[in-house]
């Protein structure tokens, strides 16, 4: 698994500039609900920080085609 500082690479590829973005809400205690895209898919995020951790945050996405696929 390729590992990625998000905030770092979007310094240089505009393309990550959205996910960066959710990524620094998350991280500074944020809960939030999201779209952005990565790699040419489109995707939800849904993050939120944990209760009683030292900073930590969860975040899940999932394609928007997940969603949307029916309509």
């Amino acid at each position: 698994i390729d590992k990625v500082n998000i905030g770092e690479a979007a310094k240089t590829d505009s393309s990550l500039q959205a996910m960066a973005d959710l990524h620094s809400k998350a991280l500074s205690g944020e809960t939030g609900f999201d779209q952005y895209e990565y790699q040419g898919v489109k995707k939800f995020l849904a993050f939120a920080p944990i209760d009683g951790s030292d900073g930590w945050a969860i975040g899940i996405n999932a394609p928007t085609s997940d969603f949307t696929g029916g309509v």
